[in-house]
């Protein structure tokens, strides 16, 4: 059964930091999880098919790939039912959802800003349950993990236009992505 975790470790693969993927303890570094919870992780990513592991060599992380379709079906259909975001209280964080980029350039600004909870946050808003309790922390420390899960989080947390908009931004990134790995 995939955890929460799992799709943080997948997201991870979408980003490119070749860097991060020497190692189960310099991936695990990036996203501020254990070694092993990073090994069991990957394990079950590859399980359940959002990644694929090397033909000749599967124990090596640094050939592992993501599943584009699985993750794109597993992001525009199925996060919201698996993993429902909830919203908290007011207090500092990282934007997320409609209130990141890329979602943010798309829409006209809400009153009410959506956050993950940071202590070393930048923005004041209605705090959103992260994917993961390490999330916000990893996304500081990079960008364009930061947008994914920043439209994760806004489909967790939407429905209808802004949904829409989250399912297309998603699928966009995902044939870029596809594109820049067969090159």
């Amino acid at each position: 059964m995939l955890r929460p975790q799992d799709i943080l470790v997948s997201l991870k693969f979408l980003s490119p930091t070749p860097e991060a993927f020497t190692s189960y303890a310099t991936l695990a570094a990036s996203l501020s999880l254990s070694v092993s919870e990073t090994h069991a992780a990957v394990k079950r990513a590859i399980r359940s098919g959002l990644l694929i592991p090397s033909h000749f060599r599967p124990e090596n992380l640094a050939e592992c790939r993501p599943s584009v379709p699985a993750l794109g079906e597993l992001l525009c259909y199925g996060i919201r039912y698996f993993f429902p975001a909830e919203l908290g209280r007011v207090g500092m964080g990282i934007p997320t959802a409609t209130s990141a980029q890329p979602l943010l350039r798309q829409l006209t600004p809400a009153d009410v800003l959506h956050v993950s909870p940071h202590p070393r946050g930048s923005a004041r808003g209605t705090t959103v349950d992260p994917l993961y309790s390490s999330a916000p922390e990893a996304a500081m420390r990079d960008p364009i993990l930061a947008e994914w899960l920043a439209l994760t989080d806004a489909l967790r947390l939407h429905t209808g236009r802004i949904a829409e908009l989250a399912r297309n931004e998603i699928r966009n990134r995902l044939r870029e992505f596809s594109y820049a790995a067969a090159a």
